[in-house]
């Protein structure tokens, strides 16, 4: 599921969860190191969509609910903040990408300023807790 243009803005029912967006990219993806990878992400967007703090998250969990072996998260994480870390990392792209596509009218205009506001307000709704995680990155210590 890829974010549409502004010719092809979204519609009022188009999943904007993340999880969702990374299991369809994991469906679509030629390579099983992409597919495995963007279901582990899902799994562990959903873990903290389902209010799992991240403190909280355990591998175990994430790839039970991935249906994957849990050697195999080691394969492509380090530990379970290095999963976060590239997770928001990864939404953060999406937010960008989603927004920016999504910006139709003259610049400044009243229809692109209000077009965008939904676009967010939507985004920020559908993926709460990744929007939590993405603005409390900043206040943690390394």
């Amino acid at each position: 599921m890829h974010a549409r243009t502004a010719e092809h803005p979204l519609s009022a029912d188009t999943d904007l969860r993340f999880s969702a967006v990374l299991m369809a990219r994991a469906q679509d993806a030629k390579r099983k190191t992409e597919r495995t990878r963007n279901r582990l992400l899902a799994s562990l967007a959903d873990h903290l969509a389902d209010g799992t703090d991240r403190r909280e998250l355990k591998v175990a969990a994430v790839t039970a609910a991935a249906d994957l072996a849990h050697g195999t998260f080691y394969r492509y994480f380090d530990d379970i903040r290095a999963a976060t870390d590239a997770l928001i990392e990864d939404f953060a792209l999406y937010l960008r990408a989603t927004l920016s596509t999504q910006r139709g009218g003259e610049p400044g205009s009243r229809e692109r300023v209000r077009g965008t506001s939904l676009v967010y307000a939507r985004l920020f709704a559908d993926n709460a807790a990744l929007m939590k995680c993405l603005f409390d990155m900043g206040s943690e210590s390394t």
